[in-house]
Formats: C-alpha cells, sequence, structure tokens
C-alpha cells in the first residue's frame, strides 16, 4: 500500500482511469480477506493482534506504544551502525543477533544512489521507500532477532530495482562484481554460522 505512489506513477498517462482501477480491484480482493480475517479473529476488520499479546506494552521497547517517532534513531543505528560480535577467540566474528548493517549484509545497494533522479520513476521509488521507511524505523523494536535489519526487507524490492538503475547503461565493472560477491560471502557466513554451528548472539 505505502508503494502505491510509485505505481500511480507507472499507471499514469494514457488509458490511467482504466488502470487506476484494475489496480484497485486488484488490491480489493487481499484487502477483503484481511478484513473479514481480522473480523473473524477479534471482531473487528483492524489487526489488532500485537496489541492481545499478553504484557506486551509493558516491555521496555514498547514504552511509548508500538510506534513512535521517537523509536527511529535506534532502528537507524542497527540499518547503519551494527556491526559482528568479535571476540578474542575463535572464531573471532561472529553474527549479532540484535542486527547487521545493511552496508554489509548487502554492499551492492550503494549503487541504487547512482540511479539518476531526474528520471520521475526513480523519484516516486524514493518516496515509496521513504513512506515505508517512516513505519518501519517507527516500531518499538528494532527487529531482533535477526540477521542484518529484517525491517528493511518490506523496501528490498524497490532497492534492488534502484540497483539496478544505478548500474544499467554500461558493462558491469570489477567493483560491481566485487561487492555483489561480498555480500553473497556475509550471507553464507550468517547461513553457515547460525545454524550450522550456533555461533551467534547478542
Amino acid at each position: 500500500m505505502l508503494c502505491l505512489p510509485l505505481f500511480l506513477y507507472l499507471f499514469s498517462g494514457e488509458d490511467w482511469f482504466r488502470k487506476y482501477l484494475l489496480l484497485g480491484l486488484g488490491f480489493l480482493p487481499f484487502i477483503s480477506f484481511n478484513f473479514y480475517y481480522n473480523f473473524l479473529r477479534f471482531g473487528s476488520i483492524f489487526d489488532k493482534g500485537y496489541y492481545l499479546i499478553p504484557g506486551v506494552l509493558e516491555e521496555s521497547w514498547f514504552k511509548k506504544g508500538l510506534f513512535n517517532l521517537s523509536y527511529i534513531p535506534n532502528n537507524l543505528k542497527v540499518i547503519f551502525a551494527s556491526f559482528p560480535r568479535f571476540s578474542e577467540n575463535s572464531p573471532y566474528i561472529t553474527p549479532s543477533w540484535a542486527g547487521l548493517s545493511i552496508w554489509i549484509t548487502t554492499p551492492a545497494f550503494i549503487y541504487a544512489f547512482a540511479a539518476n533522479m531526474k528520471e520521475r520513476m526513480v523519484r516516486f521509488s524514493w518516496v515509496s521507500i521513504l513512506l515505508i521507511s517512516l513505519i518501519i524505523l517507527s516500531h518499538g523494536t528494532t527487529g531482533f532477532a535477526q540477521f542484518g535489519y529484517r525491517f528493511a526487507v518490506d523496501f528490498y524490492p524497490i532497492l534492488i530495482f534502484l540497483t539496478i538503475k544505478g548500474v544499467s547503461g554500461g558493462k558491469l565493472k570489477w567493483h560491481h562484481w566485487l561487492l555483489l560477491v561480498v555480500g553473497i560471502v556475509v550471507n553464507l557466513w550468517g547461513v553457515i554460522f547460525i545454524n550450522k554451528f550456533g555461533w551467534v548472539g547478542f
């Protein structure tokens, strides 16, 4: 839903009314089912499940409710300034359930910033990412337990698109491949250390 600005732009132009109507009809079954499912569960069309968890609002990370703008700095810290766990003992560097910066897990995303801002599609893509970010960054928790920053998955499809736009128009160069390989290695490290050996913690 928060990606809507991008889709409204993509479907604008000739025959825009029919396209918008079809877009709305595409949303309708999912929204209707979601409302119906919530009504069966909670007696309300809205999803109140989180609030029904016993003691959830008594948790220290929800002092100001489930969502609050004051939570944004903590989430930004995880996205941009969270690192693995370092130790003097083997295996020395291990994943942290608290999170890992996006530029470590997927460094190739840096090329998203090379996408041409003169293109409206690029601008609308960033607007959609911003709208999604305002919600996920306002959440009381930072996503733990996780590898990377799991809330960012909500805007990854758009970020992948912008990354492709950022490297298009020419051949892939050595640094493109290097950052791609680094991302693969980091995620392989996470999978093996966490699932094979259990070398992970807060």
